[in-house]
């Protein structure tokens, strides 16, 4: 009995990898969304400017302009949802949040 409790917590714990704490991939609803450019720009500085800058110029994390960054919405919003390297993620945000940045962040830096 004690292997099979182990292996139903292994295959939980696998499940949500990449994923929000409901298992789901919040992905493709946040793109489904329209986002605000002015919502999104003050997300940004709020979320995302100490370390990316003001005006996308990078610092601790990467410069964002599309010429540096050229992410597809996809992979831009995976990153930005559930973290990559050692970007932090930000499951936090709710997913017109999410839509809201990426508006932003696309019109801002030409991405």
């Amino acid at each position: 009995m004690g292997i099979r409790l182990w292996i139903v917590a292994a295959g939980a714990l696998l499940i949500g990898c990449g994923d929000d704490a409901d298992g789901e991939n919040r992905v493709p609803d946040i793109l489904a969304l329209t986002g605000d450019v002015t919502s999104g720009a003050a997300l940004y500085i709020t979320n995302c400017a100490n370390c990316h800058g003001r005006n996308g110029e990078g610092g601790i994390g990467p410069e964002m302009t599309a010429a540096v960054q050229p992410l597809d919405d996809e992979t831009l919003v995976d990153s930005v949802l559930y973290g990559i390297g050692t970007m932090p993620d930000h499951e936090y945000l709710s997913d017109q949040e999410m839509a809201d940045i990426l508006a932003y962040v696309r019109d801002a830096f030409g991405q």
